[in-house]
């Protein structure tokens, strides 16, 4: 959000052929008639395509800032908080995240709802909502869990505001990546606002985007980039230099820095929590960079298991997740 205006104002409006001169933010669909710099990851804009508009949405009604102040605000503090090493920046974390998050929702289709009283109300209940019932869970005596339908007109998600953000954030990784690209400089491995890239080529880059852009790549601002590795004991810059890359959001980097012979391991994994992939580590990513498989079960952490038909809460003795990247 570091780099938006603030949210449209208004309502949609349609356009066909070009897109409107006083159009402050607008969605098209287009048609490409030629491109003419191949890239590795296809992007309009760096592609110096030529295309025609066939048809969109815009809005012209300006834009409201005040989320750009809050966002800086909570983004401020959270920077205050992470220094001193406070678990309140993780809760700032989270409440930025869901900020983008909430506005992508996907239509809610299905609703639980909890009827006390007795047999009578539950039965009265059960009458009057028959044509919208999914099912009907009988707790007690008194209380029962109702699974229904729930109307697609109820549901209101102000999508393109989502949209807003999501487009602002692909932009600032993608002026990155193109850069790169365009000095030879490898990515490795990229994520939603992060990448892994050759450590001697970072000082080129942060020159090639500083003329490109008149902007500083490196720094810990919204919009900049830093290492972002936690090495206990470094006393230096810190650096992978060994990486074992598995898939989407499952990697290992042996990290090592320039300051004095510290080492460690930064290890993710979707689905599996670190805690289980801790031991022999590096052997473990190397088995399944070669084919194999694993199962892990995440019972070992957390044994609770809640149903949330039944709303009952018990202890479960195993949990199982089989992994492979073939």
């Amino acid at each position: 959000m570091s780099e938006l205006p603030g949210y449209v104002r208004g309502r949609a409006k349609l356009f066909k052929d070009s897109i409107p001169s006083d159009a402050d933010y607008y969605v098209a669909r287009v048609r490409f008639e030629s491109i003419d710099i191949k890239r590795h990851f296809p992007l309009l804009s760096f592609y110096q395509a030529k295309y025609t508009v066939i048809e969109g949405v815009y809005w012209n009604e300006g834009f409201n800032g005040q989320i750009t102040k809050t966002i800086r605000k909570m983004f401020d503090a959270r920077l205050k908080y992470k220094a001193e090493c406070n678990p309140l920046q993780n809760v700032l974390k989270l409440m930025m995240n869901s900020s983008y998050g909430k506005l992508l929702m996907k239509p809610i289709v299905k609703k639980k709802v909890f009827v006390s009283g007795g047999q009578h109300k539950i039965e009265e209940y059960t009458r009057k909502n028959i044509h919208k019932m999914i099912a009907r869970t009988p707790i007690s005596d008194k209380l029962a869990l109702f699974e229904e339908h729930k109307a697609l007109t109820d549901h209101f998600s102000p999508i393109h505001l989502g949209i807003q953000i999501l487009d602002s954030s692909k932009h600032i990784m993608n002026r990155v990546m193109c850069l790169a690209e365009d000095i030879n400089a490898n990515i490795w491995y990229q994520d939603t606002d992060s990448m892994h890239i050759d450590y001697d080529a970072v000082p080129r880059l942060a020159d090639a985007y500083r003329s490109a852009y008149s902007k500083e790549l490196i720094g810990k601002d919204m919009g900049q980039f830093h290492v972002d590795f936690d090495l206990h004991g470094s006393a230096g810059n810190i650096y992978a230099k060994e990486s074992i890359f598995l898939g989407k959001k499952s990697y290992l980097d042996v990290l090592a820095c320039d300051g004095n012979d510290a080492t460690g391991l930064h290890i993710r994994m979707k689905g599996i929590p670190s805690k289980l992939l801790e031991e022999d580590a590096y052997n473990k990513y190397l088995d399944l960079y070669n084919g194999k498989s694993m199962s892990f079960d995440l019972s070992e952490l957390c044994s609770i298991n809640i149903n949330s038909k039944t709303q009952t809460v018990s202890k479960r003795s195993n949990f199982t997740r089989r992994v492979s990247f073939k």
